[in-house]
């Protein structure tokens, strides 16, 4: 009776998984080709862009200050006083920290 049942059990079991397996379908979707014909999406991908390109102005103007000063110290060192010299090492250092932060902040930790 035992052997019957799970004989019973498991056939009916493989009827119901091969009936559902052919009912089954895949689709496969090209999201990219979805997202640029939807013109919501292709304005929030011009208004990134625009936002990426004005962070990336930001960064190099702020890297452009961060060069023309080391510039700066570099021809001045040997004539300032150890005090000055730290002053302007501790600037330099927190503008790059600044840089850092600022990119930290609108890149997140991908960049």
């Amino acid at each position: 009776m035992k052997k019957l049942f799970s004989f019973l059990f498991y056939g009916a079991l493989f009827c119901a998984a091969s009936g559902s397996y052919a009912q089954s379908r895949i689709a496969f979707i090209d999201a990219t080709k979805m997202v640029k014909r939807m013109p919501e999406a292709v304005d929030a991908e011009s208004r990134l862009d625009q936002l990426v390109s004005q962070w990336n102005k930001e960064v190099g103007d702020m890297e452009s200050i961060t060069s023309a000063s080391a510039t700066d110290f570099d021809r001045k060192k040997l004539i300032m006083t150890d005090a000055e010299r730290n002053a302007v090492e501790l600037d330099m250092g927190d503008l790059k920290k600044r840089i850092d932060q600022y990119r930290q902040d609108k890149y997140g930790a991908r960049r």
